[in-house]
C-alpha cells in the first residue's frame, strides 16, 4: 500500500473528515465520529505531517483573510476566526471558504455553508468581512424528537418547501404556531409533505433574519451532498441565483492550500 506522505484532517461537529494524501493526490478518505485533539496522534501513521481545521484553538478577529497554519502538538492547526459584535466564532468552515477562495479568487457576495449550523459569510476582496451564525439544521433535528413533530422522511418537495419559505419570510413570526398546527396535522394522520414544510419555513427564518447577507448579492453555497438544494431552491425563488459547490472538496482544497504555504 502506498504511503501517505501527509494527512489532511476536518473537524466537523458531527463527524470528522481524513484525507490520505501524497502530494494533491489522494489516496483514501476516512469519515468518523470527532477525535479529541489529544488522541489523533493515536490515529494517524506517526512521523507523516498532519494538517488540521476546525480544532479548537486561536481565532483571528474578522475582518481577516483565512490565516496559514500554526504548528501545535506535531500538528498544522488552521486558525478559525471569531467577530465582536454580534459575538460569533467559525473554525471548519474558515477553511471551506479558504478553498472556495482558492478556486474562484475573485469572488465577492456571500458564501452560505449550510449545516447543522448554517453560516452566512459576506467576503470582500478575499477577505471575511462579517458572519452570521443560525441553527436551522439543529432546530431541524431537534423537532424531529418524538415530543415535537416526530421523524419528517416523507422525501422532498420542492413546490411545498417553495411555499412554506414565502410563508415563513413573511410572517416569521408564525413560526411557533404553523409548527403546532402541522403537529396537530401530523397526529391526526393528514400532514402530507410535512418535512418539506417544515424545513420550507426554518428556511425561511433564516433567509428572513439574514436578508443583508443575501439580497443583491452573488451567493455560493458550500454544501455537503443534497443539503445545499433547498437552499438553492430557496433563494431562487426570491430572484437571488445560487452557485453550489462541494462542502468537502472545499475543504480539502482548503486545506491543500494552507501546506503549500
Amino acid at each position: 500500500m502506498t504511503r501517505p506522505d501527509w494527512i489532511a484532517i476536518e473537524f466537523g461537529s458531527v463527524r470528522m473528515l481524513q484525507w490520505d494524501m501524497r502530494g494533491n493526490d489522494v489516496l483514501a478518505r476516512h469519515e468518523r465520529a470527532p477525535l479529541p485533539l489529544n488522541a489523533l496522534a493515536d490515529a494517524v501513521p506517526q512521523e507523516v505531517p498532519v494538517v488540521v481545521s476546525g480544532a479548537p484553538g486561536a481565532a483571528l478577529a474578522v475582518p481577516c483573510r483565512p490565516a496559514p497554519p500554526c504548528r501545535s502538538g506535531g500538528f498544522l492547526l488552521l486558525p478559525g476566526v471569531k467577530q465582536a459584535q454580534p459575538y460569533d466564532t467559525m473554525e471548519a468552515e474558515v477553511t471551506r471558504i479558504a478553498g472556495f477562495l482558492a478556486l474562484n479568487p475573485g469572488f465577492d457576495g456571500t458564501i452560505c455553508l449550510p449545516g447543522p449550523t448554517s453560516r452566512w459569510v459576506q467576503i470582500s476582496a478575499g477577505e471575511i468581512v462579517s458572519f452570521r451564525s443560525v441553527l436551522t439544521g439543529t432546530l431541524l433535528t431537534l423537532l424531529q424528537a418524538p415530543q415535537a413533530l416526530g421523524a419528517l422522511d416523507d422525501g422532498f418537495d420542492a413546490d411545498v418547501l417553495r411555499e412554506a419559505v414565502d410563508r415563513a419570510l413573511g410572517r416569521p413570526a408564525a413560526l411557533t404556531c404553523d409548527l403546532a398546527t402541522l403537529r396537530a396535522g401530523i397526529l391526526a394522520g393528514g400532514a402530507e409533505g410535512a418535512g418539506s414544510r417544515a424545513l420550507g419555513w426554518l428556511i425561511g427564518v433564516e433567509l428572513a433574519a439574514t436578508r443583508p447577507w443575501w439580497l443583491g448579492q452573488n451567493v455560493a453555497l458550500l454544501a455537503d451532498g443534497q443539503m445545499g438544494e433547498p437552499y438553492r431552491i430557496a433563494l431562487e425563488a426570491q430572484g437571488v441565483p445560487a452557485l453550489i459547490a462541494d462542502g468537502p472538496r472545499m475543504a480539502l482544497e482548503g486545506l491543500k492550500r494552507a501546506r503549500a504555504v
